[in-house]
């Protein structure tokens, strides 16, 4: 089977959940045979993309054309964000890049692992972990991850010397799990062990794993885990993500907002009122902006999907998930704590950048320069709110905005 027909085989899985999240509550099965990215809940979205990954590894585009591709997609779903470059942005250059690669790399050692026949695995026993691709600033640790793997499996068909190891050995399994507290591992039993690794299998010849010790030199060779990647609909969505099914883990309390299969899911229900449904008319009415709150959950769907307003001068500004993970997780939050009722403020923030007055603050330790501001320098406008004033605070250089409060 080629390449891009595994990738191909994989069934689309929409998540709101980020990397570590799918990590710690996906199966590891269903991880294996899912097409899915970090926080991308759009299957039409991933529908496209697997079919773009196919062709890029096919050799069909080259990887400027699949990012172009990529990126003409998101802008058709209104979901890409041209001015950025952080890697939990669909559209940027570096996730689409990780992407592709990461996705052709796996299906060649699913295919590698398919191809082996007992006349290969006679001859090529095993398989040595080395680099293929060079990196600016490879990892320096693989020996410590080949150890705690090693150890986790009591150097089963290991060597403790060099990073070899039979073909059947658990270690490959160990090792892409991160066994050790490695957080980057992507959770399967081959290559890539981890986002963005260079390292890659080598065939060993059983004289090299008889004197590593792996092998008797008459002794029979147990052929790898075989590899199925053909999950059906139901098993993508109904299968057991730790103690709690898909269907439960993947949504949103509309009370509470949070994961509801995540254990800080504990609210009673109706402590803020039943959530909303986002209608048109509401959706319209928040977008102009008013003195008053919405509901979490409406600002949490319109901040989803990212929203371009502009402010009395015609300056864009950009409202979208970058700031629901500032209140929602305490992302970017010096105190590193969650503060999800700002996001009832959504409409007063529209409001303040559409008619508020605006100043920009400069970093520290930098001369103010209004014709062209430091990098780093934020626009803050400023409006009136009963006896508090609302602020809004806005990057200058990309218009996004990073958070909002009142004070006295």
């Amino acid at each position: 089977m080629s390449i891009a027909d595994i990738i191909l085989q994989k069934v689309p899985f929409p998540t709101h959940l980020d990397s570590e999240e799918i990590r710690a509550s996906v199966a590891e099965a269903i991880r294996q045979r899912a097409f899915y990215s970090a926080r991308m809940a759009c299957k039409s979205y991933l529908e496209q993309l697997q079919r773009i990954c196919a062709a890029f590894a096919r050799g069909d585009i080259n990887g400027a054309d699949a990012r172009r591709r990529a990126q003409s997609v998101l802008d058709g779903l209104g979901l890409s964000d041209p001015s950025s470059y952080r890697m939990v942005d669909p559209g940027s250059m570096q996730r689409l890049n990780l992407i592709l690669k990461t996705q052709r790399a796996m299906a060649a050692s699913v295919a590698r692992l398919d191809g082996q026949s007992p006349a290969i695995l006679d001859q090529w026993p095993a398989w040595r972990l080395e680099r293929y691709g060079s990196r600016a600033a490879p990892r320096q640790d693989w020996m410590a991850r080949w150890t705690a793997a090693g150890q986790s499996v009591g150097w089963e068909g290991a060597s403790r010397r060099e990073m070899v190891a039979l073909k059947s050995s658990p270690i490959w399994r160990a090792l892409g799990k991160g066994t050790g507290g490695f957080r980057d591992a992507l959770g399967n039993p081959y290559p890539p062990f981890a986002y963005g690794s260079g390292l890659s299998w080598t065939d060993v010849t059983r004289e090299e794993a008889v004197r590593l010790g792996l092998l008797g030199e008459d002794a029979p060779v147990t052929p790898p885990p075989r590899q199925s990647l053909s999950p059906t609909e139901e098993e993508i969505a109904d299968a057991a993500f730790g103690l709690r099914p898909f269907s439960t883990l993947n949504k949103k309390c509309p009370d509470c907002g949070r994961f509801v299969g995540k254990p800080q899911h504990d609210c009673k229900g109706g402590s803020k009122g039943k959530a909303p449904h986002l209608t048109p008319e509401k959706k319209k009415q928040i977008l102009q902006g008013y003195k008053g709150k919405c509901h979490q959950k409406e600002a949490v769907d319109l901040l989803n999907e990212g929203l371009s307003i502009k402010d009395n001068t015609g300056k864009g500004v950009r409202f979208d998930r970058f700031v629901r993970d500032h209140y929602e997780k305490g992302m970017r939050r010096k105190d590193n704590q969650p503060k999800p009722e700002n996001l009832e403020l959504l409409p007063m923030a529209i409001y303040a950048v559409r008619h508020g007055k605006c100043m920009l603050k400069f970093p520290k330790g930098t001369t103010p320069d209004y014709l062209n501001p430091p990098k780093g320098t934020q626009q803050v406008y400023s409006l009136p709110y009963g006896k508090e004033r609302m602020l809004v605070y806005v990057y200058a250089d990309s218009g996004k905005v990073s958070g909002w409060h009142t004070e006295k």
